[in-house]
């Protein structure tokens, strides 16, 4: 028997079973049945019409291929003349290397028209934030979804009508996770970045009944941040208290105690005071929230860089932080 005898059996048609293809969001086809099927099944991301593949009732004969050739995966950079490529030198006991300026600017060009974000990956996996992608955003390209870690996310639009589209919402929400987007910049790194988001309920005392129409109380919630929910309690009027609407606010910036609101139609204008639910931790020397001072890791490496007091502060409360 060789190997392609091997790799191959013969099966009667009485053993044939029907396959089923199932598309991924990513172009790429992933094949779930019982037995293994050699059809592709594309889905385009940016309409998320994917094609299922037709089931066969009878099996086809698969093509002829060497062991070595199925196992072979593409490698790129074999050709390139290594000659060519910058000589290390060194800094102190460490070796150090020039980039090829041209490569680098050929790599921002290539992320240009990207997003990132961080979702709890723990909570949702991969597969399901493509297909979010696909249902939320409905583009009209495609759009490479990259782990980075620590739950962060790279978004490249290959169209630019995409990017903006989705660039402008700011904060989506991906099941009950808010995946809250930024410019891609040159030199990112998952280590730098800090979260001074949170959602937070954001009440408005007193405020007279006639202005509780939902778009006017999310008009009201946007001078503080994003907003993106009212709750049914308000929405339905059922208590007079106050209004509540969940807003996105990046703690980083200053949040105001009162808002001017005004309708020149009705001729009224007036203060409303501003007041928020429960915060999260969050401290201004590494502007982060959900974490404490004694495990910031900023703060413990500027006291192990400087030796020198620190003070960092809550939104209602400050710590002083020595070097000992």
């Amino acid at each position: 028997m060789d190997l392609y005898e091997f790799e191959n059996p013969r099966i009667s048609n009485s053993e044939t079973q029907p396959q089923l293809n199932h598309s991924s969001i990513n172009g790429s086809s992933a094949v779930a049945s019982s037995q293994k099927g050699n059809t592709n099944a594309p889905m385009e991301v940016g309409t998320g019409q994917g094609r299922l593949g037709t089931s066969h009732s009878h099996r086809e004969e698969p093509t002829r291929k060497s062991y070595a050739a199925a196992a072979a995966k593409p490698k790129y950079g074999r050709s390139i003349d290594t000659s060519s490529l910058p000589t290390p030198g060194m800094q102190g006991e460490y070796p150090t290397i020039c980039l090829i300026e041209e490569e680098v600017d050929r790599g921002i060009q290539y992320y240009l028209k990207s997003l990132v974000g961080r979702l709890d990956l723990v909570k949702m996996d991969l597969s399901k934030v493509k297909a979010l992608v696909v249902e939320k955003w409905a583009l009209l390209g495609e759009c490479l979804v990259t782990p980075l870690g620590k739950g962060y996310l790279m978004f490249k639009f290959d169209k630019e009508e995409d990017f903006t589209k989705v660039w402008e919402q700011g904060s989506w929400l991906f099941d009950s996770q808010v995946l809250r987007l930024s410019k891609w910049t040159p030199n990112f790194s998952t280590e730098k970045e800090t979260q001074s988001h949170a959602m937070v309920w954001v009440r408005f005392p007193g405020l007279s009944l006639e202005y509780w129409e939902v778009k006017n109380l999310l008009a009201m919630g946007k001078i503080l941040g994003r907003p993106m929910h009212v709750d049914e309690t308000t929405a339905m009027r059922k208590l007079g208290y106050f209004a509540s609407v969940f807003v996105d606010i990046d703690l980083s910036k200053k949040i105001p105690d009162k808002i001017w609101v005004e309708s020149k139609k009705h001729g009224v204008a007036f203060w409303q005071d501003v007041q928020l639910g429960k915060l999260p931790d969050y401290w201004t020397h590494c502007k982060g929230v959900g974490h404490m001072v004694s495990s910031c890791r900023f703060l413990k490496n500027d006291l192990a860089q400087t030796g020198k007091t620190v003070v960092a502060q809550t939104l209602g409360e400050t710590t002083v932080v020595n070097a000992s």
